[in-house]
């Protein structure tokens, strides 16, 4: 007997499945609350330098031997230079150019500027604070807005390696329980983060505590479904995603203020961690640590639920022991680590492809997906179209998969290459570049959720434990090269 034979007996899709299934999909609605928050909270909004003496709305000037009414915006000109068609954002005139108060007047003349002593001014129009307004990451600190972003990457790569093996050790509920307590109480401390640095610090654990919950939860909620049933999890835990990107999108468009939304995201976890108790400990788990009578009071509780008969006859401690020892045997004895991935050729293959896989859709997806404000369209109805994109993707990947995995990857792959090299020869400003933007978008998300489904589909749990942790790796290391390279492309500016 075999644990896909157990399963059968306790019921591989009963009641126990369904409520331990939604419970799991319910925090994945909000993950992308945190991966795709700054869009809002350090969205720049236009800006230029603060003048003092342009304090006041609109002021009386004897100019020419005759008064008129001078409004701001036409003081604006004296104060701040042009930069192509809008006001300077980082330099302003040392002494006020009156001659440019003139109808058509047109300034020939370099005059000395300097930078914004001052400090600057915002629209807030869209937003009324974000972390750039608040601390002025503008001009040369614009940078520091996406190594905040950076350092959040970071947070996901470091949680992938430290807290897969710390669950492997103690097992995957607790590390779950304590990733939820984390994300809810770090995400409200962020909020009232006094400093860029403690915010970033705070972004960096609320990434590692993000990224434990997210796998943890993940390989329970396969472990107790059949193969049959795996892929239609996988494909509903990505539309719980993307449905969490309409959520993100509507608190965006409503809460202008970045304290205000952070706090909206982080509250939702404090319910999280109280019904995540519900959850059972991994029974592969337990039988690995020698922990037989847990893990026979698991599938007890679960054939409850289910409705399905159980007695000692059909499963008991001693043929539990038996029979997952046999099952188990190689893993029993030896301990193993993300190396394994490495040292075995046919897993060394597989976690090299994957890796590379992963690298390259998650690269193009967060290239599009973290930059929303260049488009130069609303930020919430672009999320919430790129949104609306994936649904019939993520439903016809089901279908096309049975073409086979390999096809599909490739031909994909070529799409959204060829969907990428279009943008080149598309002039800038050309509307329909945000819509070939979006194809090449949807198209390496079915890339990653084929990806992911042929993952779920690996019977062997440990083997799939640590691909996952291992692909995460590859995941978050990519997205950090590309905020690097992000960084590098601002300051040649």
């Amino acid at each position: 007997m075999t644990f896909s034979d157990v399963l059968q007996v306790v019921g591989s899709a009963g009641r126990f499945q369904l409520l331990h299934v939604v419970l799991i999909l319910i925090p994945c609605l909000l993950f992308p609350s945190f991966d795709l928050i700054q869009n809002f909270s350090a969205a720049t909004p236009k800006h230029h330098c603060r003048v003092p003496w342009l304090q006041n709305s609109s002021l009386m000037y004897n100019f020419s031997d005759s008064l008129v009414n001078i409004t701001k915006e036409t003081l604006l000109r004296v104060a701040i230079p042009q930069d192509q068609d809008s006001l300077s954002s980082c330099s302003r005139y040392v002494q006020p150019q009156w001659q440019l108060m003139l109808n058509d007047s047109v300034d020939l003349l370099d005059h000395e500027v300097e930078p914004c002593i001052h400090g600057w001014e915002f629209d807030s129009s869209e937003f009324s604070s974000t972390i750039v307004t608040e601390w002025n990451l503008v001009c040369k600190q614009q940078a520091l807005k996406q190594v905040a972003q950076s350092v959040y990457m970071g947070g996901l790569l470091a949680g992938g390696v430290v807290l897969g093996s710390l669950a492997d050790k103690f097992g995957r509920r607790k590390i779950m329980l304590i990733c939820n307590a984390c994300i809810a109480l770090i995400g409200t401390f962020i909020a009232f983060a006094p400093n860029l640095i403690v915010y970033m610090v705070a972004r960096f654990f609320i990434g590692m505590a993000l990224i434990g919950q997210n796998l943890n939860s993940f390989s329970l909620g396969l472990e107790w479904l059949d193969e049959r049933h795996r892929v239609i999890f996988v494909t509903i835990l990505s539309c719980c995603y993307t449905t969490g990107q309409f959520i993100l999108a509507g608190l965006g468009h409503g809460i202008r203020n970045w304290r205000s939304l952070q706090l909206a995201v982080a509250i939702p976890y404090y319910f999280i961690f109280l019904f995540s108790w519900f959850h059972p400990e991994s029974t592969r788990w337990l039988v690995l640590h020698g922990k037989y009578e847990d893990a026979l009071q698991c599938f007890q509780k679960v054939a409850k639920i289910n409705g399905k008969p159980f007695t000692e006859a059909t499963l008991n401690l001693e043929i539990l022991k038996k029979e997952m020892e046999n099952e188990e045997k190689g893993f029993l004895r030896k301990t193993y680590t993300a190396l394994d991935l490495i040292r075995i050729t046919e897993l060394r293959r597989y976690t090299l492809i994957m890796s590379l896989f992963w690298f390259i859709t998650s690269f193009v997806y967060f290239s599009i997906i973290l930059n929303l404000q260049d488009f130069g369209l609303s930020i919430p109805l672009l999320m919430v179209v790129f949104a609306a994109f994936d649904y019939p993707a993520k439903l016809l990947s089901m279908r096309v998969i049975n073409i086979g995995r390999r096809i599909c990857q490739g031909g994909f792959l070529l799409l959204a290459g060829s969907a990428c090299i279009c943008l080149v020869f598309v002039p800038e400003g050309l509307y329909h570049k945000n819509m070939i933007f979006g194809v090449s978008r949807d198209l390496v998300r079915w890339i990653g959720l084929m990806m992911g489904q042929k993952e779920g589909n690996r019977h062997d749990v440990h083997v799939e434990n640590k691909c996952n942790w291992n692909t995460s790796v590859y995941f978050k290391i990519d997205n950090k090269i590309h905020v690097i390279l992000e960084e590098t492309v601002d300051m040649s500016h």
